[in-house]
């Protein structure tokens, strides 16, 4: 019930009763009717492999380099398309896109961009990790046969990205795990997985969305470069 102060007696009594009565009633329900807020969008939970590539495609499309920092092992490394001669220089050791690359590169995209969309046009699957020396199931990798990757920019405009990715995941017992993160208190423990590598195959272009029988993605805001460009070639380009 509502309770007017001392201080504010004399009005209490200069106001009718049936305007005292409201205000009590008011004051009574106040709580049920304030809207509830609103909770931020959470970051999917790393706790599988796929769950892992979810959460790494969450931080793009948010545009969240804070979580971006928890996507990658500390031996992380992103191997450029062989058709991608922009990434040259990183096809041949000793140069090496380091996880340190991938986040420079990436805050810098983030920052650019007024949206970033990235549909994967079938449902994720993982399997065992066939490179020598991964044992399953601390090693398990991931194939996207077509995704589409667009970035609109702030300055008007933007890039456009079909393709696929090959993603491979070690699980976090098994896992390099970064400084950083130890200092902030991840464990190495088997319920949270983490990106090792990362095999661009994208700049071939992808099956067409009415082939596929999914829904094509949103145009963006400009019109965007005709030519052919891979993911890899947009963060050399933002590093």
């Amino acid at each position: 019930m509502l309770v007017l102060s001392s201080r504010r007696s004399g009005l209490a009594t200069a106001l009718p009763a049936y305007v005292v009565l409201a205000l009590s009633l008011l004051g009574c329900s106040s709580s049920s009717r304030l809207p509830t807020a609103v909770s931020a969008v959470r970051a999917p939970d790393p706790n599988t492999p796929v769950a892992a590539v979810e959460f790494l495609q969450w931080c793009w499309t948010h545009r969240d380099i804070a979580h971006y920092h928890q996507v990658f092992t500390d031996d992380f490394s992103f191997a450029f398309t062989a058709a991608d001669t922009a990434g040259d220089p990183f096809l041949q050791a000793p140069w090496t896109w380091t996880r340190e690359d991938e986040i420079i590169s990436a805050q810098h995209i983030f920052g650019a961009a007024s949206s970033i969309t990235l549909p994967f046009e079938a449902d994720l699957h993982d399997q065992p990790d066939l490179r020598p020396g991964k044992t399953d199931p601390v090693h398990r990798q991931v194939q996207i046969a077509n995704l589409t990757l667009t970035i609109n920019r702030k300055d008007g405009g933007g890039y456009r990205v079909t393709g696929g990715a090959l993603f491979y995941l070690v699980r976090g017992d098994s896992a390099a795990i970064p400084q950083e993160l130890e200092d902030r208190g991840f464990k190495p423990v088997p319920t949270r997985w983490y990106v090792e590598r990362w095999e661009d195959q994208t700049g071939y272009g992808a099956v067409p969305a009415s082939a596929t029988g999914e829904r094509a993605p949103a145009a963006p805001a400009r019109p965007l470069p005709t030519r052919k460009l891979s993911w890899g070639g947009i963060k050399l380009q933002y590093r």
